[in-house]
């Protein structure tokens, strides 16, 4: 059980996240939000029942990745990195 992200583009990869990997990402999200100072809240659902990301709330989430990576260790870096052209791309996921 975790939580797969399936994109409304076609030329995106679909993504799959275990929930230790999930609260992962929602909590570096947020100190990425802090240390960059964004206006903008991103709100990752908390449940996998198949509610949209919207497209904006995804490239926003590419951006943090980007920039807010180099604060993790060297193998936290390396996945998360991997994942941001995904999110860029998506057009929006619907988590399940």
């Amino acid at each position: 059980m975790g939580f797969d992200l399936l994109p409304k583009s076609k030329t995106a990869t679909p993504l799959r996240y275990n929930h230790a990997g999930w609260r992962f990402l929602q909590e570096f999200i947020l100190d990425g939000v802090r240390a960059l100072r964004i206006s903008h809240v991103v709100h990752l659902p908390m449940m996998n029942d198949g509610k949209l990301i919207p497209d904006t709330e995804c490239r926003l989430v590419a951006q943090i990745i980007r920039a807010h990576a180099k604060s993790l260790s060297k193998e936290d870096a390396a996945w998360i990195r991997s994942h941001a052209e995904s999110w860029e791309k998506s057009g929006g996921f619907h988590v399940f």
